[in-house]
């Protein structure tokens, strides 16, 4: 069995001053609103999840849909999704 509990956390990278003007304009300019997006201004960035920020995500958080599900064998035995 396995049970995959759905978390809110925060990731940190570290940008090479050589970007720091043009992310800075990015993000100000609305073009950087995801981790995905910095990477058009950046190469070779190093992701850190900050595990100590984590937050179990609640129902409400997630729209009513599940933020605990347990597995056996692949198979969806258990789910806290609103019905």
């Amino acid at each position: 069995m396995h049970i995959d509990f759905k978390v809110i956390t925060w990731y940190k990278c570290e940008v090479p001053d050589e970007y720091n003007d043009a992310v800075v304009q990015a993000l100000k300019d609305g073009k950087i609103t995801c981790s995905d997006d910095i990477s058009d201004y950046a190469d070779d960035l190093e992701w850190i999840e900050l595990t100590e920020c984590q937050e179990e995500m609640t129902i409400e958080d997630n729209d009513g849909q599940a933020t605990i599900e347990a597995y056996v064998d692949d198979h969806l035995v258990y789910t806290n999704e609103e019905a």
